[in-house]
């Protein structure tokens, strides 16, 4: 390549040799951020949706609650006492539920997974080959973070508008 590189340097100076070596990690490069956005939206995607479930289900539980909210209130407890107190379920139900994922996707990946997932050949092979999935301690703590975030926005939204209802209007309902 050296020599091929100085030829063109001296017949063609305005223009630059570049080796093939130096152009793919630039394009892998480039591969490798574009993919890495793409996932990043996908996963914005994914929480927005979560969020939202868990919010439609806490907020069945929350309205089925007004009443002991009423009663809450009425005991002198304020509507930031009452939100506190939902909040902190969602955060004991969302570690609960990321530690229980966790756990479950790591007895699954040993057991089940363990012996790696036989994919078909790719283009140019003519044989099977066999992939593993590698837990990560990093993705770990991520989705552990994440699970109980998602928890605890969806229950705060979910519990806002009942933790600041009028105490009268709260015992009243059934």
């Amino acid at each position: 390549w050296e020599r091929v590189a100085h030829q063109a340097t001296d017949r063609f100076p305005s223009l630059q040799a570049t080796p093939f070596a130096v152009l793919d990690k630039v394009y892998y490069q480039n591969a490798v951020d574009w993919l890495k956005s793409q996932f990043n939206v996908i996963k914005g995607i994914i929480l927005l949706i979560v969020i939202l479930g868990i919010f439609n289900t806490v907020s069945t539980g929350v309205l089925e609650r007004k009443q002991e909210v009423g009663n809450l209130r009425a005991n002198g407890d304020s509507s930031l006492d009452i939100l506190f107190l939902f909040i902190f379920e969602g955060f004991v139900i969302g570690v609960s539920g990321a530690v229980i994922g966790l756990v479950s996707a790591w007895i699954i990946n040993v057991t089940v997974l363990g012996r790696g997932i036989l994919m078909p050949p790719s283009p140019g092979l003519t044989r099977q080959f066999e992939v593993f999935i590698e837990l990560q301690w990093s993705g770990a703590i991520e989705t552990f973070f994440l699970g109980a975030c998602c928890a605890i926005i969806g229950t705060a939204l979910a519990a806002w508008k009942v933790s600041r209802m009028p105490i009268g209007e709260a015992l009243r309902s059934t």
